[in-house]
């Protein structure tokens, strides 16, 4: 879970890094698409499409979190298409506060 605190509506977090590491012994993971399943979230570069892992090998990406809509709590997914070995996913979490 990626944990990105409380927000005003309006306003953008500062962005947060996950790494993605191949940690398989033997063969290339290929990295496709990363996306967010609300708007709330926003990926912000990194680990472009077609980036390639050999064993051993990382790359990182950034997401930020900027609420939308009303106030209160938000979950949200990223996703990873990584090929045959994906999608993978893992939550993410905020609070949209009142704006100033």
């Amino acid at each position: 879970m990626l944990p990105f605190g409380a927000v005003a509506l309006g306003s953008t977090s500062a962005s947060q890094t996950v790494t993605l590491t191949n940690e398989a012994k033997s063969g290339y993971v290929i990295i496709g698409q990363i996306s967010m399943s609300t708007p709330d979230f926003r990926y912000t570069g990194g680990c472009y499409p077609g980036t390639t892992l050999a064993p051993g090998q990382s790359c990182s990406f950034g997401v930020a979190f900027a609420p939308v809509g009303t106030t209160g709590s938000r979950v949200g997914y990223a996703q990873i298409a990584a090929g045959t070995l994906g999608p993978y996913k893992f939550p993410l979490t905020g609070t949209a506060l009142r704006g100033f």
